[in-house]
């Protein structure tokens, strides 16, 4: 493969994701399928999912393209790595296709269909930003683009101002949240340091989406500034009254998703910055006692998950005051967990049945007697395979029994 041929390859695929409709085909690859005599023609034409799913192919093509580029020396003899990446690196979208693919991606980002909007979003998050975990790098990168990020404020200002309820508006600020979403969580510090002038106004916007009310939109918002308190950027500490009083008044949103994602929030400032919690610890101890009363039992357990935090948390973090509330809670707060602790009526039968199976004469091995240690998830960074020994439950799931 060569840049020229690699970027045409990328080119097609972003022209066939942007095309709304059949009747934008070139007439060469019209008259192409119909010379076949296909059917794959006639039924685009009169199958508007048949085309969404084109279109939506053609968009993760393009994504797979842009995020595992063909190695920049195509020589078989060229060494790799111990990582197994060629030694001459990945071959680069060359500025004249980058210059095209660009601005297709960002209306495809604000399209009307929610499938074409996921996968435009997804290709522009692996295009902009690098993920070494995955052991990917930016192809367009955002500190190159700088017209992406203004764009997507731009359509997040104007989806939360509008009151027409104009479609049009609303998917794009659906888009460009969906998008913002995918670039934090990939890499925070990236997104943070390369975006340029425009982050200023991001948290701002973002505090916006709590007051919206679609529900959908105040999720996308929580989970993008959620995933901004690892780095804890200078624009949301001097907005941190404003993020936590926005997540104090969805603590009793009737949606149990941004209830969850409330509480997660907190458990994650109470892991990462404590510091910030401290002045409201009581008001927000009071909030996840009830939660973790929750009948939602997602969030039930994201509340759990704050006491193990609290039990967790190093000397210098907890104040007296924070353990001295803490202690006065105690009566409250044990039969709460205590409840947790309790197996439900259908897992009594399964253990039951498990131990008949189980009995024996031979004595039990020390692994078999192992005592068991739980960290909370955000101690654990999200992986729920590292506890310390093997818990009894065959339902290895992290549930708000084993929390508590």
């Amino acid at each position: 493969a060569s840049p020229a041929s690699y970027g045409n390859l990328c080119t097609h695929f972003a022209r066939t994701l942007a095309m709304t409709s059949p009747s934008a085909l070139p007439e060469s690859e019209t008259a192409k399928l119909a010379q076949a005599q296909t059917p794959a023609l006639h039924q685009l034409q009169v199958d508007p999912n048949a085309w969404i799913s084109l279109r939506q192919m053609a968009g993760l093509l393009l994504k797979n393209a842009i995020a595992s580029p063909p190695p920049a020396n195509s020589d078989p003899s060229v060494q790799t790595d111990g990582l197994g990446r060629p030694a001459g690196g990945y071959m680069k979208l060359l500025p004249e296709y980058a210059a095209e693919i660009k601005p297709i991606l960002l209306r495809c980002v604000s399209d009307p269909d929610l499938n074409i909007r996921r996968v435009a979003s997804t290709t522009v998050s692996s295009a902009a930003i690098s993920n070494k975990a995955r052991g990917r790098m930016a192809n367009m990168p955002i500190s190159e683009w700088p017209e992406l990020l203004p764009y997507l404020l731009g359509c997040v200002e104007s989806g939360l101002t509008d009151t027409g309820r104009n479609e049009n508006a609303a998917a794009a600020l659906d888009g460009s949240l969906l998008t913002l979403r995918k670039m934090i969580e990939d890499n925070p510090t990236e997104f943070e340091h390369n975006a340029g002038p425009a982050f200023a106004n991001l948290v701002p916007l973002l505090l916006g989406t709590f007051q919206s009310p679609t529900d959908r939109v105040k999720k996308e918002g929580l989970r993008c500034i959620n995933n901004l308190i690892m780095t804890m950027p200078g624009g949301l500490i001097v907005h941190m009254n404003d993020y936590l009083g926005g997540l104090s008044a969805l603590a009793a949103d009737e949606s149990w998703e941004v209830r969850r994602l409330v509480c997660q929030a907190i458990v994650t400032m109470l892991s990462l910055r404590t510091e910030y919690l401290q002045p409201h610890f009581p008001a927000i101890a009071e909030f996840m006692l009830k939660a973790t009363s929750d009948p939602n039992e997602d969030v039930a357990l994201e509340a759990c998950e704050f006491w193990l935090t609290v039990a967790s948390l190093e000397e210098e973090a907890c104040t007296n005051e924070m353990y001295e509330y803490v202690g006065g809670l105690l009566p409250r707060l044990m039969p709460v967990l205590l409840r947790g602790m309790v197996y439900s009526e259908e897992q009594r039968i399964e253990l039951l049945d498990a131990n008949e199976l189980d009995e024996s004469n031979a004595a039990d091995r020390s692994q078999d007697v192992a005592p068991i240690f739980h960290t909370s998830s955000a101690k654990r960074g999200g992986d729920e395979s590292d506890d310390e020994g093997e818990d009894p439950d065959e339902d290895n799931d992290w549930n708000v029994r084993k929390c508590s």
